[in-house]
């Protein structure tokens, strides 16, 4: 039986899709952690503190 070998030739492409995880990682922590002092500076129910987030990513 022929065992299937499977091989990256696109190392390059692979590489990038890490970084591009890593940096999205990185975004999410940030924009948990912005989220979570708006909440604090400003007392507010989850779901408006939503809508406030949104609202400030959508005018820049």
């Amino acid at each position: 039986m022929n065992k299937l070998h499977y091989g990256t030739t696109y190392w390059q492409q692979c590489n990038q899709a890490v970084s591009n995880h890593e940096n999205s990682r990185l975004f999410s922590i940030l924009f948990i952690t912005i989220a979570l002092m708006v909440k604090h500076t400003f007392p507010m129910p989850l779901r408006s503190l939503q809508g406030l987030i949104s609202f400030i990513f959508t005018l820049a």
